[in-house]
């Protein structure tokens, strides 16, 4: 269950840290991307537990 996911997230990174290496300039790095969709997953659990 999680080695897909956790394949996609480290091919995502690599893809990144290759793009941010090169000088291209990113909307935003993986590391924002990253802690803002925990926050988001855990503003729904605890959304869904009130």
């Amino acid at each position: 269950m999680w080695k897909p996911y956790l394949e996609t997230v480290l091919d995502e990174m690599t893809w990144m840290k290759t793009v941010s290496e090169k000088g291209v300039a990113l909307r935003e790095t993986w590391s924002d991307r990253f802690i803002r969709e925990k926050a988001e997953a855990l503003e729904r659990l605890k959304n869904e537990n009130d």
